[in-house]
């Protein structure tokens, strides 16, 4: 048999790609991912900072910082923690270092 390899104009090369909410680069690299989570955590972060000063009750900021921050960093994180680099490990303790506010 006789393959040849034809190109697909129809396709673009990108240099990452979200699959199932995971970030992942073409060298199975996750510092798009880990950025992202950084990002959105911190954006959450500051969301319970304005609920807390509405007076929201402890006991409930902490349920709200389970379901919306912590969730966030820990989805599928045995699929892609051990593939992180030091620098994300890094991002990653920085977020989880603000995270021991909320709860």
């Amino acid at each position: 048999m006789n393959f040849s390899i034809t190109t697909l104009s129809c396709i673009d090369a990108v240099d990452s790609a979200r699959l199932f909410g995971v970030y992942v680069d073409r060298t199975l690299c996750f510092h798009q991912h880990v950025k992202h989570i950084a990002r959105n955590c911190n954006q959450r972060f500051y969301l319970l900072q304005q609920i807390r000063k509405q007076g929201l009750n402890a006991d409930c900021l902490k349920m709200l910082f389970h379901s919306i921050v912590l969730r966030k960093i820990l989805y599928a994180l045995f699929a892609w923690g051990g593939y992180i680099t030091v620098e994300n490990e890094s991002q990653l303790h920085k977020v989880l270092h603000k995270a021991k506010r909320y709860g």
